[in-house]
């Protein structure tokens, strides 16, 4: 091989990484975390109660009870008091949507309530305003020249609602940096990834020197990112490209040795000079995974998570072919079993980085001591629209898990492109939740904003709960809360024309 195909082959790997799928998970502020679970009792037998995501009451929020204005009878949009209450109609005899605006919060619908009292969630609406966090991930300790490449990656820490919607992208910040590379070559790499100073060798000499990273955050708060100390064997991972060998083979040369944390307050402007620490916790300890006899077209993916005070973030990540059994990496300092996610979605099949076909995937989250296998929910198929209706394809629930809730969200997506990175912006405009797997979400008729020149994406979940003896070990909340106890979730995705 010569000296240039060598050096274009490790600007293709350091790069690759961006081509994976694309839906971004944002950063979560702490100040406006996911939804907690309610608690705050409603004082009356025929009240509405409003909260929003922080838990507290919503005041002014507007409910409507019905499909739309005056049906199926007059008077049915209400508004909240200051305690986030509304006193529920007599003529509400039969059950109905409810509909729930407020400002700040995602507009969100709970289909088929009957009459009496209730306690209602909504979920913040993600900012849309980004800030700036840069640095330079530190103690990687004496790199010697032994043939392997160290690199750091700075992530959000997420919610587990967040995570159980994992993409491969969310580990893959949409903007780049430029990285310079023998023989006068450059490449164009994720900002995010951080290469501490060291020299390899393959044929030809490489010094690789990017010791900054930068990473967007949505809106004011305070951020905890996680720098991940990641290695690669130099020649192999080369020659597995070369091959054509695809990117989730590539993944399980990443040994993810350790890790460290830093809380960033984010207010106005851009923040630097946030330097994190990769030596804070080490992953030395072995998790044995084993994977089910799954449909050899799908891959399955498995990560070790760090549950760090109701935020998670990955501690390993391998890939694992039908029955096969691996050893992931695990901290070794802390007493905490942390939360082990499986994931089956569709092979590497070159058909793009952006769309619907990147939301389909099946997965479970677990405590990491549970040694069983994970038995998924199976694929479900994408939703159709239909006037006002959304058809759905129920999957069929394992004898395990119980069918908890189904939850679709209307997104507005905005594709973007960075260098050779290709990426989605998602905003959520609209949820719809349901008791039990359904096949029919018979939609409000409800005035919707400027929607010209948008593209929307309908993502639907079916949610279910780990059955442990004869019934499910905790009640999951109903509503946005749900995310952060379920166990198991199925998803598919279609975008409107």
């Amino acid at each position: 091989m010569g000296r240039l195909p060598i050096v274009l082959s490790l600007a293709m790997i350091l790069g690759a990484c961006s081509q994976f799928d694309s839906a971004i998970i944002k950063p979560q502020p702490r100040s406006s975390p996911q939804p907690k679970p309610i608690t705050t009792p409603v004082k009356a037998a025929d009240q509405i109660r409003v909260l929003g995501a922080d838990g507290q009451p919503l005041a002014n929020a507007r409910v409507l009870i019905g499909t739309k204005a005056d049906t199926p009878f007059s008077g049915n949009i209400l508004s909240t008091n200051t305690n986030g209450d509304v006193a529920c109609p007599p003529a509400w005899v039969d059950p109905l949507p409810v509909t729930i605006e407020a400002t700040g919060h995602v507009r969100t619908t709970f289909l088929e309530r009957s009459p009496g009292a209730h306690l209602f969630q909504l979920r913040a609406t993600p900012s849309t305003t980004q800030f700036e966090v840069s640095g330079e991930t530190v103690n990687f300790g004496r790199l010697a020249k032994d043939g392997y490449v160290d690199a750091g990656l700075v992530v959000p820490a997420v919610s587990r609602g967040a995570m159980l919607n994992f993409q491969i992208s969310s580990l893959i910040s949409p903007q780049s940096d430029w990285l310079s590379l023998p023989m006068g070559k450059s490449v164009q790499i994720p900002a995010n990834l951080t290469l501490p100073s060291q020299r390899e060798s393959y044929i030809v000499p490489i010094t690789l020197d990017k010791p900054r990273y930068r990473i967007p955050v949505a809106g004011p708060g305070t951020h905890r990112l996680v720098a991940l100390h990641g290695r690669l064997p130099l020649k192999q991972v080369i020659d597995d490209f070369n091959a054509g060998r695809s990117m989730f083979d590539i993944l399980n040369a990443l040994e993810i040795q350790g890790s460290g944390t830093r809380d960033i307050t984010v207010t106005t402007k851009p923040v630097s000079q946030q330097n994190i620490a990769v030596d804070q916790i080490r992953h030395r300890k072995k998790m044995r995974v084993r994977a089910p006899a799954y449909d050899p077209k799908l891959v399955m993916l498995a990560l070790s998570l760090i549950d760090d005070a109701g935020l998670v973030y990955p501690a390993d990540i391998k890939k694992l072919e039908p029955n096969q059994i691996r050893d992931l990496n695990d901290p070794a300092n802390t007493t905490n079993a942390g939360l082990l996610l499986s994931l089956l979605r569709a092979r590497d099949t070159g058909s793009g980085t952006t769309g619907a076909h990147v939301d389909e995937f099946t997965a479970v989250v677990r405590a990491a001591n549970l040694t069983s296998v994970p038995e998924f929910i199976p694929l479900s198929r994408p939703p159709e629209v239909r006037g006002t209706s959304l058809v759905l394809h129920p999957p069929t629930a394992p004898t395990t898990v119980d069918p908890h809730l189904t939850y679709a969200s209307l997104t507005r997506v905005v594709s973007r492109q960075t260098g050779s990175i290709a990426f989605e912006n998602k905003t959520p405009e609209w949820d719809v939740f349901a008791d039990g797997w359904i096949s029919t979400m018979d939609l409000p008729d409800l005035p919707s904003g400027d929607t010209s020149g948008a593209k929307y994406r309908w993502e639907v979940f079916f949610l279910g709960d780990e059955i442990e003896g004869q019934k499910s070990a905790q009640p999951s909340p109903k509503g946005p809360a749900a995310l952060e106890s379920i166990s198991h979730v199925s998803k598919n995705a279609v975008d409107l024309p």
